[in-house]
């Protein structure tokens, strides 16, 4: 299995300018950076995995129902698989050419994003038609997933708010 790495943010350093007027030094402020950067994406993971932790514990000791937690914790999982997948997609899209040997990013992505959703439904089919999810609940445990990214967009939103 691959390994992207990617490069930490950059840090915007603040540069002093002196004042005509005055002849004072004073700094100019950096732009705010991008919440989407690898360590935001990383703290999402966390939040998904402590979250989806606690939801799991908890319909596990308030239902006793193997069905009903496996499908939870399904949702939980099939929700940070897509962000995964999603994120990769968006650095296959973002990379130059000459980094993939010449294939063009969009010709993967418009391969991959097809088979990525066929393999999803094929795999969600074989597990319902067993018996062994429930879709209601999967689907409980995705929108719990979509809840922890966009909590932490909001969070993100509301601390550089109150920072400025």
């Amino acid at each position: 299995m691959s390994k992207i790495l990617v490069p930490a943010a950059p840090d915007v350093e603040f540069s002093a300018r002196a004042s005509e007027k005055s002849g004072e030094a004073r700094t100019s402020a950096p732009k705010a950076q991008s919440p989407l950067d690898a360590a935001f994406l990383a703290r999402i993971y966390r939040s998904m995995a402590w979250f989806g932790a606690v939801l799991v514990v908890l319909a596990a000791l308030g239902t006793k129902n193997g069905a009903i937690v496996a499908s939870l914790a399904s949702g939980l999982v099939l929700a940070a698989l897509l962000l995964r997948a999603h994120e990769i997609g968006v650095r296959a899209l973002m990379r130059p050419k000459e980094q993939l040997g010449g294939f063009d990013a969009r010709l993967i992505l418009a391969l991959l994003l097809p088979l990525k959703f066929v393999l999803i439904v094929a795999v969600l089919a074989v597990l319902n038609g067993f018996g062994l999810i429930l879709p209601a609940i999967l689907a409980l445990g995705f929108f719990a997933g979509q809840l922890v990214i966009v909590a932490k967009v909001v969070g993100w939103m509301l601390t550089r708010a109150a920072k400025n």
